[in-house]
């Protein structure tokens, strides 16, 4: 009886420790849906608010440490890519080549915002996300963190 209330102790203890752990986050820079120049800043404004406001976060009980933009361009330069779109399509390799767990990528539209929470070893969504409304890039990245975290 006690050998076994110490074996699920154990067990217990080893899962909270490894939902513990922190795990890595990638921010891929949200493509604009329209070409407009004005959308297209509002795109990278909200993909900086999220960078901002994601570390520390709990996002399916799990805490992040954000990989810093200047690694994600670096990536991105490598491979070539020009443009959000290009970049959106290539996410999955993009974090593999960062040895990220998680990546972050989607969509801005004048007035909506899609975000994917991708796992990158099983390439599997994990969370969407679609926002509506005219708001600020932070106040919608603290929607985006909000609802990932639930």
């Amino acid at each position: 009886m006690k050998k076994t209330l110490l074996f699920l102790v154990v067990i217990i203890g080893f899962g909270i420790m490894v939902n513990a752990q922190p795990s890595t986050i990638a921010v891929i820079e949200l493509s604009a849906i329209d070409n407009r120049i004005k959308v297209s800043l509002h795109a990278k404004a909200l993909t900086s608010n999220l960078m901002t406001q994601l570390p520390n976060k709990r996002i399916l009980n799990y805490r992040f440490y954000v990989v810093e933009r200047s690694s994600v361009d670096k990536i991105i330069r490598e491979l070539g890519l020009q443009t959000p779109k290009e970049v959106n399509a290539c996410a999955i390799e993009i974090g593999k080549l960062l040895g990220v767990d998680k990546i972050i990528t989607g969509e801005y539209a004048h007035k909506t915002v899609n975000i994917r929470l991708v796992d990158v070893k099983s390439e599997i969504i994990e969370k969407a996300i679609t926002i509506k409304g005219k708001n600020s890039q932070k106040t919608n990245a603290k929607k985006v963190v909000k609802k990932l975290g639930k």
